[in-house]
């Protein structure tokens, strides 16, 4: 595949009209219905723009789990240019920039790298500019464009009849494009190629076609390390909180990756993917519910899907320590309120607030000064300048100002 690089960088382009939106339908814990897409030959391969991506299985990517995609792919029929993006992170969206180089003239054009056209958003743009300068005039040619509402996943078809003009005639074995995306400042989300106007060649649908025997990906599943608590090894910093699997594909060789989606992914952040293994990121699983959005990709398959998990509040004989509460990362929440569950000779453990200071009141079969209490007030201060009364009971009042 032959790259040119160009080293005039993207320049801020008047934002266009939203883009015709498709929002993907899925229920957590299941995967988006889809259809199942088999190909015999390149002659048979069917792509509907409707921002699912499994009929382009079987077209070679661009591109996978790399530089802000999860996958990106093009190639040109007798009639049109497809583009597929599926990006791997959508923080801060923008827009899509998609330049395409069609006439075969490689050094006219934008930055004078042979860009022809920008497609933005829904608008379509022919280079207008001088001597490779920054210049558009928007076309009044159509294009097909679907984009999921989350942005996640965008598919273009661009008849050749819209990039050709009267002096410069399409060349579709000569069609080269750049695939972009910027954030809403107008800085790169992603790219590809990389680099700031960077063109790969687009194959023939003969040339671009992948043949596989994979089988559609299914059985994805994820399966927690037993039922989870708080405050256990499982869901504390480097814990394994589960294990995903999957059958289909080649039946042995599975990646698995988060997938974006503030609806599905909530807390993807949370966690890392090591393997097949979720594991815990360094703060302490609170309990709670916990919902995360991941891919598998095995040989030429790949498939999104949602899953939701328990934590359950931690066991009333968890034995809680400075190693946990040592005022940095730790959390409370292990901590039941006007409970002693952490001691087992305590009788009481009170906190009350009059919204200036804090009190806490604390009673014990037999309370010495080797006891210590940890106290969290919010702002990473500790008072515990008291002294013990009796030996049985002891008053804090912590000032949080």
């Amino acid at each position: 595949m032959i790259k040119q690089h160009f080293t005039k960088g993207l320049k801020r382009f008047g934002k266009s009209a939203a883009s015709v939106t498709l929002a993907l339908a899925m229920t957590v814990g299941f995967m988006p219905e889809a259809s199942i897409v088999k190909a015999a030959g390149a002659n048979d391969i069917q792509i509907t723009l409707d921002g699912k991506t499994d009929d382009w299985d079987f077209i070679s990517k661009y591109v996978v789990d790399d530089g802000g995609f999860s996958q990106a792919a093009a190639f040109v029929t007798d009639d049109a240019l497809y583009v597929m993006r599926d990006l791997s992170t959508v923080d801060n969206y923008g827009n899509d920039h998609l330049y395409i180089d069609a006439d075969g003239n490689h050094t006219n054009g934008y930055c004078n790298g042979g860009i022809d056209f920008m497609i933005e958003g829904a608008g379509l743009y022919n280079y207008s500019g001088d001597a490779g300068g920054w210049g558009w005039t928007s076309s009044t040619k159509s294009f097909q464009s679907e984009k999921t509402s989350d942005h996640v996943v965008a598919e273009y078809k661009i008849p050749f009849d819209t990039l050709s003009t009267v002096d410069a005639p399409v060349v579709p074995s000569e069609i080269r494009i750049h695939i972009g995306c910027v954030k809403g400042d107008w800085s790169a989300l992603a790219n590809y190629p990389s680099g700031e106007i960077t063109l790969a060649d687009v194959p023939a649908a003969k040339d671009a076609y992948r043949e596989s025997n994979a089988e559609v990906i299914s059985g994805f599943g994820f399966s927690t390390s037993g039922t989870l608590k708080a405050i256990t090894e499982e869901t504390m910093a480097n814990g394994v909180a589960g294990t995903f699997s999957a059958m289909g594909g080649d039946g042995v060789n599975y990646k698995y990756s988060f997938a974006p989606s503030k609806l599905y992914g909530a807390d993807n952040s949370k966690f890392a993917i090591e393997g097949d293994k979720l594991i815990v990121k360094s703060n302490l699983l609170a309990p709670g519910t916990y919902n995360i959005y991941v891919k598998v990709s095995s040989d030429i398959r790949s498939e999104k899907k949602a899953f939701s998990f328990e934590v359950a509040s931690a066991d009333p004989t968890t034995v809680i320590n400075e190693s946990i509460f040592a005022g940095k990362n730790g959390e409370w929440f292990a901590v039941n309120h006007n409970t002693a569950n952490s001691i087992p000779v305590l009788n009481e453990f009170k906190a009350v607030t009059d919204g200036h200071d804090l009190y806490t009141y604390v009673s014990g079969l037999s309370l010495s000064d080797q006891t210590e209490f940890f106290i969290s007030t919010g702002n990473g201060g500790l008072d515990m300048t008291d002294t013990w009364e009796d030996g049985e009971e002891v008053d804090y009042k912590v000032n949080a100002a």
